[in-house]
Protein backbone atom coordinates (compact mmCIF):
# COMPACT_ATOMS: atom_id res chain seq x y z
CA UNK A 1 0.00 0.00 0.00
CA UNK A 2 1.52 3.50 -1.30
CA UNK A 3 1.17 6.30 1.15
CA UNK A 4 -0.16 9.61 0.14
CA UNK A 5 1.71 12.72 0.80
CA UNK A 6 0.29 15.24 2.19
CA UNK A 7 -0.35 18.13 0.00
CA UNK A 8 -0.30 21.69 2.10
CA UNK A 9 2.09 24.19 1.90
CA UNK A 10 1.63 28.01 2.89
CA UNK A 11 3.66 31.09 1.76
CA UNK A 12 4.52 34.77 2.01
CA UNK A 13 6.62 36.44 -0.62
CA UNK A 14 6.87 39.99 -0.21
CA UNK A 15 9.11 42.66 -2.14
CA UNK A 16 9.06 45.42 -5.28
CA UNK A 17 6.72 45.06 -7.23
CA UNK A 18 8.56 45.18 -10.66
CA UNK A 19 8.43 43.34 -13.58
CA UNK A 20 11.68 41.29 -13.48
CA UNK A 21 10.86 39.95 -9.86
CA UNK A 22 7.92 38.26 -12.09
CA UNK A 23 10.71 34.83 -12.02
CA UNK A 24 11.01 35.42 -8.48
CA UNK A 25 7.42 34.92 -8.07
CA UNK A 26 6.12 32.50 -10.21
CA UNK A 27 9.52 30.46 -9.06
CA UNK A 28 7.87 31.33 -5.48
CA UNK A 29 3.99 29.64 -6.53
CA UNK A 30 5.45 27.09 -8.32
CA UNK A 31 7.17 25.38 -5.36
CA UNK A 32 4.61 25.38 -3.44
CA UNK A 33 2.74 23.69 -6.08
CA UNK A 34 5.04 20.58 -5.54
CA UNK A 35 3.94 17.74 -3.98
CA UNK A 36 0.80 18.78 -4.38
CA UNK A 37 0.30 16.27 -7.62
CA UNK A 38 -1.61 19.38 -9.49
CA UNK A 39 -1.96 18.55 -13.21
CA UNK A 40 -0.06 20.82 -15.67
CA UNK A 41 -3.20 22.25 -16.82
CA UNK A 42 -3.93 23.64 -13.76
CA UNK A 43 -0.50 24.45 -12.89
CA UNK A 44 -0.18 26.28 -16.17
CA UNK A 45 -3.57 27.69 -15.22
CA UNK A 46 -1.95 29.19 -11.89
CA UNK A 47 0.70 30.53 -13.71
CA UNK A 48 -1.16 32.97 -16.01
CA UNK A 49 -3.03 33.79 -13.56
CA UNK A 50 -0.23 34.82 -11.47
CA UNK A 51 1.49 36.73 -14.30
CA UNK A 52 -1.40 38.41 -15.11
CA UNK A 53 -2.47 40.18 -11.87
CA UNK A 54 1.41 40.63 -10.71
CA UNK A 55 2.42 42.12 -13.99
CA UNK A 56 -1.04 44.52 -13.69
CA UNK A 57 0.26 45.73 -10.10
CA UNK A 58 3.51 46.19 -11.14
CA UNK A 59 2.41 48.68 -14.16
CA UNK A 60 -0.37 50.09 -12.89
CA UNK A 61 -0.07 50.34 -8.91
CA UNK A 62 2.22 53.14 -8.26
CA UNK A 63 2.38 55.80 -10.52
CA UNK A 64 5.62 57.04 -8.55
CA UNK A 65 7.58 53.92 -9.78
CA UNK A 66 7.75 50.40 -7.80
CA UNK A 67 6.26 49.97 -4.54
CA UNK A 68 5.91 46.75 -2.29
CA UNK A 69 4.05 43.68 -3.02
CA UNK A 70 3.00 40.64 -0.71
CA UNK A 71 1.61 37.37 -2.13
CA UNK A 72 0.35 35.01 0.63
CA UNK A 73 -0.24 31.25 -0.99
CA UNK A 74 -1.76 28.10 -0.05
CA UNK A 75 -1.48 25.25 -1.79
CA UNK A 76 -3.77 22.06 -0.92
CA UNK A 77 -4.41 18.98 -2.34
CA UNK A 78 -7.77 20.03 -3.59
CA UNK A 79 -7.29 23.63 -4.22
CA UNK A 80 -4.42 26.76 -4.44
CA UNK A 81 -5.63 29.76 -2.98
CA UNK A 82 -3.54 32.75 -3.69
CA UNK A 83 -3.99 36.68 -2.25
CA UNK A 84 -2.32 40.02 -3.89
CA UNK A 85 -1.86 42.67 -1.60
CA UNK A 86 -0.35 45.85 -2.34
CA UNK A 87 -0.49 49.64 -1.43
CA UNK A 88 -1.30 51.15 -4.84
CA UNK A 89 -4.01 53.61 -5.90
CA UNK A 90 -7.14 51.91 -4.74
CA UNK A 91 -8.24 49.94 -7.77
CA UNK A 92 -11.02 46.96 -8.09
CA UNK A 93 -10.06 45.21 -11.18
CA UNK A 94 -13.82 43.51 -11.04
CA UNK A 95 -15.07 46.04 -11.63
CA UNK A 96 -13.99 46.35 -15.48
CA UNK A 97 -16.39 45.79 -18.41
CA UNK A 98 -15.59 42.24 -19.86
CA UNK A 99 -14.26 42.59 -22.95
CA UNK A 100 -16.17 41.85 -26.34
CA UNK A 101 -14.23 38.89 -27.51
CA UNK A 102 -16.26 38.33 -30.73
CA UNK A 103 -14.29 41.29 -32.01
CA UNK A 104 -10.99 40.89 -33.83
CA UNK A 105 -7.86 42.74 -31.64
CA UNK A 106 -7.79 45.40 -33.80
CA UNK A 107 -11.57 46.48 -33.37
CA UNK A 108 -11.54 46.00 -29.41
CA UNK A 109 -10.20 48.78 -27.29
CA UNK A 110 -7.51 47.85 -25.04
CA UNK A 111 -7.43 46.59 -21.88
CA UNK A 112 -9.33 44.34 -19.88
CA UNK A 113 -8.74 41.26 -21.16
CA UNK A 114 -6.01 40.08 -18.98
CA UNK A 115 -8.51 40.31 -15.75
CA UNK A 116 -10.92 38.69 -18.13
CA UNK A 117 -8.80 35.39 -18.71
CA UNK A 118 -8.39 35.45 -14.89
CA UNK A 119 -12.17 35.53 -13.72
CA UNK A 120 -12.14 32.47 -16.97
CA UNK A 121 -9.05 30.87 -15.66
CA UNK A 122 -9.79 30.85 -11.57
CA UNK A 123 -12.90 29.39 -9.48
CA UNK A 124 -13.42 32.78 -7.49
CA UNK A 125 -11.61 36.21 -7.54
CA UNK A 126 -12.79 38.86 -4.84
CA UNK A 127 -11.42 41.82 -4.44
CA UNK A 128 -11.43 44.51 -1.07
CA UNK A 129 -9.73 48.03 -0.15
CA UNK A 130 -7.91 47.18 3.33
CA UNK A 131 -6.63 49.98 5.38
CA UNK A 132 -5.18 51.38 2.00
CA UNK A 133 -4.15 48.42 0.45
CA UNK A 134 -6.07 46.49 -2.34
CA UNK A 135 -6.70 42.85 -1.48
CA UNK A 136 -7.36 40.37 -4.60
CA UNK A 137 -7.85 36.89 -3.57
CA UNK A 138 -8.42 34.14 -5.77
CA UNK A 139 -9.28 30.54 -5.66
CA UNK A 140 -8.84 27.45 -8.17
CA UNK A 141 -10.08 24.32 -7.33
CA UNK A 142 -8.91 20.68 -8.89
CA UNK A 143 -12.07 19.70 -8.99
CA UNK A 144 -13.98 23.28 -10.41
CA UNK A 145 -17.34 21.92 -9.15
CA UNK A 146 -16.32 22.84 -5.38
CA UNK A 147 -18.21 25.53 -3.73
CA UNK A 148 -16.94 28.96 -4.55
CA UNK A 149 -16.78 30.65 -0.50
CA UNK A 150 -13.23 30.37 0.08
CA UNK A 151 -11.85 33.96 -1.47
CA UNK A 152 -14.66 35.89 -0.11
CA UNK A 153 -14.32 34.43 3.48
CA UNK A 154 -10.93 34.88 3.54
CA UNK A 155 -11.61 38.54 2.33
CA UNK A 156 -14.60 39.08 4.65
CA UNK A 157 -12.07 37.87 7.59
CA UNK A 158 -9.46 40.46 6.66
CA UNK A 159 -12.08 42.16 6.88
CA UNK A 160 -13.77 41.76 10.41
CA UNK A 161 -9.72 42.19 11.78
CA UNK A 162 -9.36 45.24 10.00
CA UNK A 163 -12.77 46.57 10.01
CA UNK A 164 -13.41 47.45 6.63
CA UNK A 165 -16.04 46.97 4.44
CA UNK A 166 -15.63 44.60 1.40
CA UNK A 167 -16.07 46.20 -1.88
CA UNK A 168 -16.97 44.13 -5.48
CA UNK A 169 -17.80 40.61 -3.69
CA UNK A 170 -17.71 38.79 -6.83
CA UNK A 171 -17.87 34.96 -7.11
CA UNK A 172 -17.19 33.75 -10.93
Amino acid sequence: MSEKKVCQNKGCFTGRAKTENLGTVTDFVNSLMEGCDYSGRFQMQIDIAVEEIYTNICSYAYSDGAGDIAIEAVAEREKMQLTFIDSGCAYNPLKCEAPDITLSAQQRQIGGLGIYMVRQIMDEVSYGRVNGKNVLCMVKYVDTAGAHEDSLQVLTEIGDVYGYETVGRTPV
